[in-house]
């Protein structure tokens, strides 16, 4: 390829990457705009109140969630390779956001406010970066177990951090959860009744009527409902936390500055949560992509999820993801393509010129109640429970990450949960099982010995290794088949091959070792099932393992192995 035709691809590549958009609005019509606008206008029903509930979470002003949404929602649908995922504020990252500036500044100040922006800055950077450069697999870094366990504690935290608004009290917020929740408690006999009626009546309205109506934006309703409220009764007067004044106008673009220590100490977080946050929009978006046979690209998301926290940050939004509620309710509501992102966007800047001086007179609680009811579905005990049923170690994996994130941080738990389940991986493959078979009568085929009605043939031992021989297991492997075969009087040794994808060097002269000591014994090595590469790889080290009779199947080695013995 000469320098001008590399030159030329990459040229194409980056087109490609970053304006995804064009090929999707190829021979768009209008019908598609009018489904388009409808589902852009229902899920604006649905994710305002919440942008700016997740705001209040975070600890900044609801604004802030508004002026995040405003951009995120245009280029997350534009720049990402999802039709239905809605980019916009979420309660896993704010909680995120949260955990991960407490530390350093005290909620709602100017401080905490430019670290949450230079925070999503971050995140976007992260998440851009490793789009250009095809990272998107590094979501399997998080196991399964891990974000469940994860997500119950995230839903229980959120819900309980937002019992003060909804109940009329103030806590000073910890940079450790259980420190947090026990605050909690004690402010308890503070609580506003007036307020908690009022916060309370708001968060069963909402989740009775999303039961019977679940694509209803009633949370708009009630939102509008304690507006009208406030406009008619002045609830500040009786003592009930207001949103109070709140700037209108399209934000003012700026980036903040903050000493190069204080990005340092957040970018381990800023890691997290652009990993965290990938992950939740990649999974809804492959989830909605499924029932119309249709592919999320894990790398082109990843693009769209940066430039829409990158371009948050430039407004004064802090970290956005996809969030699961709307882009659900916009793949119901009949969206066609990205445009119902940009008549997101469209709606919320026309929130934000017209109808901001509403908000004075919304109650805290209110946006409190939507929080809850939205975070109700992440508490999925029975997930946990499910994972402790089909595999121990994996639920033990869930609850040991959900403890973490409930005593100590979010974050911390993730990254807790990421390193365990390093540490019982590797543990998995330096020692892994090593059956011994046998058989049953009239059944050609090797079952484990500890089964019933299951023997040995006699002369013969039949082992299989459940994993690959490698530099880290091999020793263990060598001793476990010496453990097998000590000091018993046999002619052959059959290996299974059926779990075993490869075997290195180290692996190879341990079995090779072994098997001479065997030999000078007069003991045959036979090989069953074993993989064409394996067998390569077999033959071209014959003088480090010696002779090894290799049969394809069970059958052949019960006919043609043991009958020749």
């Amino acid at each position: 390829m000469t320098p001008l035709e590399a030159a030329q691809k990459v040229a194409k590549y980056a087109v490609a990457t970053l304006t995804p958009w064009r090929q999707s609005l190829h021979g768009y019509s209008s019908d598609s705009f009018r489904f388009d606008v409808v589902a852009g206008l229902t899920v604006a029903g649905i994710i305002i109140p919440q942008a700016m509930a997740q705001a209040l979470l975070v600890g900044i002003p609801p604004v802030y969630g508004l002026y995040a949404l405003l951009v995120a929602s245009f280029f997350g649908a534009l720049w990402g390779s999802s039709r239905f995922v809605v980019t916009a504020p979420v309660a896993v990252v704010s909680l995120l956001t949260l955990t991960a500036l407490l530390p350093h500044a005290e909620p709602g100040s100017p401080e905490y406010i430019a670290l949450a922006v230079v925070l999503a800055f971050l995140v976007g950077l992260i998440q851009l970066l490793a789009g250009f450069f095809h990272l998107g697999f590094l979501s399997r870094l998080i196991p399964h177990p891990v974000l469940t366990g994860f997500s119950v504690a995230a839903g229980i935290t959120i819900a309980f951090l937002q019992l003060p608004n909804l109940l009329g009290f103030s806590i000073k917020q910890q940079p450790f959860v259980i420190e947090t929740l026990w605050g909690l408690v004690l402010a308890i006999p503070k609580t506003h009744w007036l307020t908690a009626f009022i916060g309370v009546t708001a968060l069963i309205v909402i989740v009775v009527v999303r039961r019977i109506f679940p694509r209803s934006p009633i949370a708009l309703f009630v939102l509008a409902g304690s507006i009208l409220l406030g406009l008619v009764v002045p609830l500040g007067e009786y003592g009930v936390p207001l949103v109070g004044a709140v700037p209108a106008g399209i934000p003012v673009f700026f980036l903040p500055s903050l000493s190069l220590s204080a990005v340092i100490s957040i970018l381990g977080s800023a890691f997290v949560i652009a990993l965290v946050g990938f992950m939740e929009t990649y999974a809804i978006g492959s989830a909605l992509a499924k029932r119309h046979d249709e592919h999320v690209a894990a790398n082109q998301e990843l693009v769209g999820q940066g430039m829409a926290n990158i371009a948050a940050s430039f407004v004064g939004g802090y970290p956005v993801s996809g969030s699961f509620s709307a882009s659900a309710v916009n793949e119901v509501s009949g969206g066609k393509t990205a445009v119902t992102g940009v008549v997101l966007s469209i709606a919320t800047l026309l929130t934000l010129l017209f109808f901001t001086w509403f908000l004075a007179y919304l109650p805290k609680a209110i946006l409190a109640a939507v929080v809850i009811a939205s975070v109700v579905q992440l508490v999925r005990i029975r997930d946990i429970g499910r994972a402790l049923r089909i595999s121990r170690i994996d639920g033990l994996l869930a609850c040991a990450t959900l403890g973490i994130a409930l005593v100590i941080k979010p974050d911390s738990a993730i990254i807790g949960g990421m390193a365990l389940a390093l540490v019982l991986f590797i543990h998995r493959i330096m020692w892994p099982r090593v059956e011994e078979m046998g058989f049953a009568p009239g059944e050609p085929l090797m079952r484990p010995l500890t089964e019933e009605g299951v023997k040995r043939l006699e002369a013969v031992v039949c082992v299989r290794p459940h994993l690959s021989v490698l530099y880290a297991n091999a020793e263990y492997v060598v001793e476990q088949l010496d453990l097998l075969t000590h000091s018993r009087n046999f002619k052959i040794l059959a290996l299974h091959f059926g779990s075993i994808n490869h075997i290195d060097l180290t692996g190879l002269e341990e079995l090779g070792q072994y098997f001479s000591n065997l030999r000078k014994r007069g003991v045959r090595i036979c090989a069953i099932g074993m993989k064409p590469k394996e067998q390569a790889l077999i033959e071209r080290a014959a003088e480090i393992v010696g002779p090894i009779e290799r049969y394809e199947t069970v059958p052949q080695f019960l006919e043609r192995g043991v009958q020749a013995m």
